[in-house]
């Protein structure tokens, strides 16, 4: 009975906070408690944990907890057998559960008592329908109109602080923008439902965030650019509090980085990353790939490629690598990183004009020590790897100077750096990739200033085996990308791979073999020459993130620039 009790009071604050750790508790203490009696024998103790259950798949997205809950609905005939249909529909797109879904919510709202709360059953009932008549091509005015009507009750029915109330908002505007009878002034009263949405403070923010790009979707197709925009701004500053990302960020570029640190303290800079990277899922990554209808129940075996606009804060934030224990985004995505969409068309075009050779010529720039005693490195080893993928001998200049790389690479169409690189957050263009011989007392520097002013014709792919290629230092210039890999793009490079922090000498040589072993062999198999670049450096992150899941600085940092 104790154990319910505070069951009772978490799910309740769960509702009010939506704080996920309320939900979890109060699954353990509902699950132990019903250990006492698994008989059914206490059928509202068991209807809770349905109601837990369907709550944690919204959150987590986890099918174990749905089809646990429709088990039990069933064996209940609970009220929340409805809902849960309907989710295991929009997860799996099975017809027949949409069908059932809907009749048993008609049942569901037609045998609640009168002053019972069945808004939440009403907004359910509201989006099957919606999804019933989309699939049946229906232009019948009367269904149309009852799913409307279904929506505004439900929106009506619920307190302006219940957590459900922006997704109903939301779901109403779905609804009249969906209905093939919607007039001019029927979208912007949806938008203006929408507007409502984003004003409200309960409910989760996941779902404000869902609000906030149907708003810009809206809006740019009504060429409304200064509404799209204020959409956007709103998802960026105010959804996730600009001081708030700024404070993450900061632990990722700069002089306190969490790539740099004692070994003594490497496991709680791991940790940190990681919060980092579950926190960039939960708040940006997940709501942008499920609102694009990418985050699938049965994963693929080369997942969509998807490309992000590193500007602003978050452009210098690893996105690809965002995730939790249960979900990666490199499990529904291979990303790639862009300056903007002008620069993407550019790589595009390029890599159209020069596909990918099956033998190309490669030039290795290796460094394994460097003057101004700089740590060594391992770069013979990334040398040798290089050497046992490629079908032509490779050109390797060890401890080269400026004026030999400069020279040598015109003449290639692979170029390879294995060296210590360098971000400038004062003067951007003055970091880049030192060279030099080791024996001289200076280093000499390969700025992004000097790479930007080059032109390379027969470019293909410039890999940065080195610290923070693609790490834009300067937080004033945010929308600059004034970086390395960006440099080596504007060369002529239509694929870039480069690092956001300082990478690992031990793990650069492993995920550089698995890299371009896939690259090789994927181009002799005829596979698709724009996609191989990104998708042989996602193979090769996936196959280390797997080997050391734990490792999150070591592999993170990896990023596939361009086309």
């Amino acid at each position: 009975m104790v154990m319910m009790n505070v069951a009772h009071v978490l799910h309740a604050r769960f509702d009010r906070l939506g704080i996920l750790s309320d939900l979890k508790q109060a699954i353990e203490l509902t699950e132990e408690a019903l250990d006492y009696s698994p008989d059914m024998n206490v059928p509202l103790d068991f209807q809770l944990l349905c109601e837990l259950l369907s709550h944690r798949y919204q959150r987590l997205r986890d099918i174990k907890d749905l089809d646990r809950s429709i088990v039990i609905s069933r064996k209940l005939d609970s009220n929340e057998l409805g809902k849960d249909l309907y989710e295991s529909f929009k997860g799996g797109k099975n017809r027949n559960h949409l069908l059932e879904a809907i009749e048993e919510l008609k049942n569901t709202i037609g045998r609640m008592p009168e002053g019972q709360p069945v808004a939440t059953y009403q907004l359910s009932l509201s989006n099957a329908l919606r999804d019933n008549l989309k699939l049946e091509n229906s232009t019948s005015s009367d269904e149309w109109s009852y799913a409307i009507q279904l929506g505004k009750k439900a929106v009506s029915g619920l307190p302006q602080k219940h957590p459900n109330r922006v997704e109903a908002l939301h779901s109403l505007a779905h609804i009249i923008e969906d209905s093939p009878f919607q007039s001019a002034e029927d979208e912007e009263a949806g938008l203006e439902y929408c507007e409502e949405a984003l004003n409200l403070e309960a409910g989760p923010p996941l779902d404000r965030i869902r609000v906030a790009m149907h708003m810009f979707n809206s809006y740019k197709k009504m060429g409304n650019w200064k509404k799209a925009r204020q959409a956007a701004e709103y998802f960026i500053y105010t959804l996730l509090d600009y001081h708030d990302v700024r404070a993450k960020i900061n632990k990722l570029v700069g002089p306190g980085q969490l790539a740099k640190g004692k070994r003594s303290t490497k496991f709680d800079r791991q940790q940190e990353l990681r919060d980092i990277l579950e926190w960039l899922w939960t708040t940006a990554v997940q709501p942008v790939l499920a609102h694009l209808d990418l985050i699938k129940e049965n994963l693929t075996d080369i997942p969509t490629r998807i490309w992000w606009v590193n500007s602003g804060l978050l452009g210098l934030a690893p996105l690809h690598a965002a995730g939790n224990s249960k979900q990666w985004a490199s499990e529904y995505v291979v990303s790639t990183y862009t300056a903007s969409i002008r620069s993407l068309q550019y790589a595009r075009e390029k890599a159209h004009r020069h596909a990918i050779l099956s033998d190309p010529t490669i030039l290795v720039i290796s460094m394994p020590t460097t003057a101004e005693n700089k740590t060594p490195l391992t770069s013979e080893m990334e040398e040798n790897v290089v050497k046992e993928c490629m079908t032509i001998e490779p050109t390797i200049l060890q401890t080269p100077t400026r004026e030999a790389v400069l020279e040598a690479m015109p003449n290639h169409d692979f170029v390879h750096f294995a060296c210590h690189g360098i971000a400038n957050a004062e003067d951007p263009s003055s970091g880049g990739l030192l060279v030099g011989p080791a024996h001289e007392d200076k280093v000499q520097y390969i700025t992004i200033e000097q790479l930007s002013n080059l032109s390379h014709e027969r470019a293909q792919i410039a890999y940065l085996s080195a610290c923070s290629t693609a790490e834009n230092s300067s937080l004033k210039l945010l929308d600059e990308a004034i970086h390395t890999a960006n440099a080596f793009q504007v060369m002529g490079f239509p694929h870039v791979i480069g690092t956001l922090w300082e990478a690992s000498n031990r793990v650069a040589p492993k995920i550089t073999k698995i890299f371009y072993e896939t690259l090789m062999r994927d181009i002799k198999t005829g596979h698709v020459a724009s996609d191989v670049v990104a998708r042989s450096l996602w193979q090769a992150l996936c196959v280390w993130r797997k080997e050391k899941p734990n490792d999150y600085l070591s592999w993170a940092c990896f990023v596939h620039l361009g086309a």
